[in-house]
């Protein structure tokens, strides 16, 4: 017993215990398709790159999950709107942490898919008080880890995905102090690509801008706990893998 003791103590911490529980990791645009979002999507769209006049072009890089949509009530959209305030800590005042979650939740994003801050009930300014709630679409984006509540692959209407945590928005939400630390919580992303000089084209992943180079953390919020993503989205963490940025470039 002594002399197996001995081994063990000589390895690495990380070697004997996981540094994480079971996750997935969304793969990236480039990584999936070798394009950045832009690219892939004038390629699906049978059109043409729209490069700005820098010859510089980005655009989300959402995937969607299997799962049905949250209405944002009022207690929903506070506490989303507390984690862009502890995102943005002193470097934005309170009116402008609701104008980032305004532009955040607009109705023209995938979040919220035609249901947003413009035309549904808007409660951190008291807009549209008299419409429906907001609605929020089961859609993520690249480079986020999240953790899995099943590490086999299930089929689900007939793709093979993982069913990874969500909040649920029936139980009490944590402190959104330690949103850094909770899967549930992912940092939106943008997929971009540059046009060099010499013709060739650079490609990188960064931050939404609605926190000017800030983290744009958003709620995984669920009616149930649990969503389901493709396993061709994704691919499984080993435990014992240290995590990485999901931002380059």
């Amino acid at each position: 017993m002594l002399d197996v003791f001995e081994v063990t103590q000589t390895r690495h911490f990380s070697e004997i215990f996981p540094l994480h529980p079971p996750l997935i990791r969304v793969l990236h645009y480039e990584e999936k398709y070798g394009l950045s979002t832009p690219e892939w999507q004038a390629r699906e769209l049978g059109g043409a790159v729209l490069w700005g006049e820098d010859n510089h072009v980005g655009l989300p890089e959402y995937v969607s999950l299997i799962g049905d949509f949250v209405r944002l009530t009022e207690p929903l959209q506070f506490y989303g709107l507390s984690l862009l305030q502890k995102s943005a800590g002193d470097t934005m005042s309170h009116e402008q942490v609701v104008h980032a979650y305004s532009w955040l939740m607009d109705g023209n994003t995938a979040f919220t898919n035609k249901f947003g801050s413009g035309t549904c009930a808007f409660y951190p300014d008291g807009r549209n008080l008299d419409k429906e709630d907001m609605r929020q679409f089961p859609v993520v984006t690249g480079g986020n880890y999240f953790e899995l509540l099943d590490t086999t692959p299930l089929l689900v209407y007939g793709q093979l995905c993982w069913k990874i945590k969500a909040f649920n928005i029936n139980e009490p939400f944590p402190d959104p102090a330690n949103w850094r630390e909770d899967y549930r919580v992912f940092r939106a992303t943008n997929s971009w690509a540059t046009r060099m000089a010499d013709g060739s084209i650079k490609r990188g992943v960064d931050e939404f801008p609605q926190l000017g180079g800030k983290d744009v953390p958003v709620p995984l919020l669920s009616n149930s706990g649990f969503f389901f993503i493709r396993c061709i989205d994704s691919v499984f963490v080993d435990p014992f893998e240290p995590l990485k940025s999901p931002y380059y470039g």
